[in-house]
């Protein structure tokens, strides 16, 4: 009896049952995560070649000069719009994912669609999962592209630009910018006269020898002028200084005459150009910090690390050496004798009108070279520091417009869910403002870096630090069905604060 009893109240679980719902859920789930991925597709791609087009627009404007007039052949126009393109497409992409999400669904929530799949009891963050996973895969796919890819084409793009622009070159000449555009010289102005095309502040780092370092030549003022066949640019230099670190046969440095600096009146400065459309070695512009990936980066900034702290070490020897030390100076260790007993209140009364004439002489050359010493260590250090930080931050750059993908996705998705409008018409328009704040950021941040005004790391990754909390704010607003854009919302919130002040108003009387 009591058996029969425990087998009456015995439940019986419906496993056939459960794993038929199961089964119908996960198909469900899985034909409706192929319906918004099937939804996302159709706008990704319409909206990524219109980006690539406005973006190549932007471009082309800026370098039309080079093109116009130049006899170039179709095949060279085509090249130049097929790498611009190829340089452009990492920008594209983020952009073309933030259009996407908000006309996704924006017309998702204007065909009553989500407020049925919220009311199937799937969520936003749900319903989000597989476009979640795809633009992970997109991320991946843009950091492989410009780590890979993108260095590349942008090196290629330099050397074509290169190729064509012979006629204009003081075209890349930029007041107060180091300019390597020419081969075997990186140029530098502190302004310059388009009309009659004379520079004045002129430096010049000449990296063609190979029995010394980088020379170094500065001039007061400069002109420069194009010869009749184009193959080459004369730069005229006026009232300046040429300096060049020496070297014996060894590769040590010569104790005696660390460096050589001569002075002029004049000096003509002859820089071959390669005119002509025939192609340049890529090579010339491989030193280039954004035609390196992160593996190339990485040696790059190693080395110009140790270049400023070698730099350095060679900078005090060389003070010592010309200062306080240097064997060729005999006569002046004669009329002073041991340098630990320089005392010029005894010294100079002690020796005779020409000795100290000879003397002062002596004591104003070694300040002179000094001071030579110091102004070449600066602008030195300038141009290490700049490469340094610029090598940094195209670093940074490949990881953050990978995560910029990322970033845009959790603004536009959640956004296009709050305003329920799709098509070209207010998802384009409040895609285009994100997009203009993340452009606008990231320029902001990227000449805060190269100026040396904030750290590198927090200038390249200003635009990102900015969308974050941005992205999260509003994915939390859709998540809650948060009336973010509802205007009577914002109505009531100003009436209520606008009832605080008067009831505050009202206390303070009475």
């Amino acid at each position: 009896m009591v058996r029969a009893s425990q087998e009456r109240f015995c439940p019986v679980i419906p496993f056939k049952k459960i794993i038929f719902a199961a089964v119908t859920i996960v198909l469900l789930m899985k034909r409706l995560y192929l319906y918004v991925l099937k939804l996302f597709f159709g706008p990704l791609f319409a909206t990524f070649f219109v980006s690539l087009f406005v973006l190549m627009m932007n471009f082309l404007w800026k370098y039309i000069d080079r093109l116009v007039g130049k006899g170039l052949p179709m095949s060279v126009i085509f090249e130049f719009f097929i790498l611009s393109a190829a340089s452009l497409l990492s920008m594209a992409l983020p952009l073309s994912v933030l259009l996407a999400a908000i006309m996704t669904f924006g017309n998702m929530g204007e065909r009553f669609e989500l407020l049925a799949v919220k009311a199937a009891g799937v969520s936003i963050v749900k319903l989000m999962r597989p476009l979640i996973v795809l633009i992970l895969g997109f991320s991946a796919f843009s950091f492989y592209y410009n780590d890979r890819i993108a260095p590349v084409a942008m090196l290629r793009l330099k050397t074509l630009m290169h190729d064509i622009t012979q006629t204009n070159p003081e075209f890349f000449l930029k007041e107060k910018v180091f300019v390597s555009e020419i081969p075997n010289y990186t140029i530098k102005v502190e302004r310059k006269n388009d009309l009659n095309n004379n520079l004045y502040g002129v430096i010049i780092y000449d990296h063609r020898s190979y029995d010394t370092k980088a020379g170094i030549i500065t001039a007061d003022s400069g002109n420069l002028v194009s010869t009749a066949n184009k193959a080459a640019m004369i730069l005229t230099l006026y009232h300046g200084y040429s300096y060049s670190e020496m070297r014996n046969q060894e590769g040590r440095n010569y104790a005696e005459k660390p460096f050589r600096r001569d002075s002029f009146k004049q000096q003509i400065v002859i820089l071959d150009m390669n005119t002509g459309i025939s192609r340049s070695d890529d090579k010339i512009f491989s030193n280039s910090s954004d035609t390196k990936n992160v593996t190339e980066l990485n040696l790059a900034i190693d080395s110009l690390r140790k270049e400023v702290a070698g730099g350095q070490t060679v900078f005090r020897e060389q003070i010592s050496r010309n200062l306080i030390t240097r064997e060729t100076d005999t006569s002046m260790v004669n009329l002073m004798g041991s340098y630990n007993d320089i005392k010029p209140e005894r010294i100079l009364p002690s020796l005779t009108r020409e000795e100290q004439n000879r003397l002062i002489s002596l004591a104003i050359a070694r300040v002179r070279d000094v001071k030579t010493l110091v102004e070449q260590r600066i602008e030195g250090s300038k141009f290490v520091d700049s490469q340094l930080r610029r090598a940094t931050l195209e670093w940074h750059k490949k990881f953050t417009l990978s995560l910029a993908c990322l970033l845009f996705f959790f603004i536009g998705a959640p956004l296009g869910s709050i305003i329920r409008r799709g098509g070209f018409g207010l998802p384009v328009v409040v895609a285009v403002l994100f997009f203009i704040l993340y452009y606008i950021t990231d320029n902001i941040g990227r000449h805060m870096a190269l100026e040396g005004i904030s750290d590198v790391r927090v200038g390249v990754w200003l635009s990102s630090i900015i969308l974050f909390p941005i992205g999260v704010f509003i994915t939390y607003k859709a998540t809650h069905d948060s009336a973010l854009l509802n205007p009577e919302a914002y109505k009531l919130f100003l009436k209520r604060i606008s009832s605080v002040f008067s009831f505050v108003r009202n206390t303070k009387r009475n």
